[in-house]
């Protein structure tokens, strides 16, 4: 699964739904805040690193946020709600 080959603005339903559950937890493990506790989560911060390839949805949709994904309103929304 690659990331490359889609357009880095626009995210599946599947993808801002995975975000707004998840964002938090990502940063967490991407900013190194979190450690890693799982096989998973260990390859979702080798992704981030840039060190292996996404392989779960979890992984391209953080990537498609990071890479400035345009439409990414509701999640300003949520991270204002979470205080963030």
């Amino acid at each position: 699964m690659t990331v490359e080959g889609k357009k880095t603005g626009t995210l599946t339903q599947r993808e801002r739904s995975l975000l707004r559950r998840y964002l938090p937890f990502y940063e967490e493990l991407a900013s190194g805040e979190r450690v890693p506790s799982t096989a998973a989560q260990k390859h979702f911060v080798e992704v981030c690193s840039g060190a292996a390839d996404p392989g779960t949805e979890h992984e391209v949709a953080f990537l498609k946020y990071r890479a400035g994904a345009t439409d990414l309103t509701f999640v300003v929304e949520d991270l204002k709600v979470w205080g963030i």
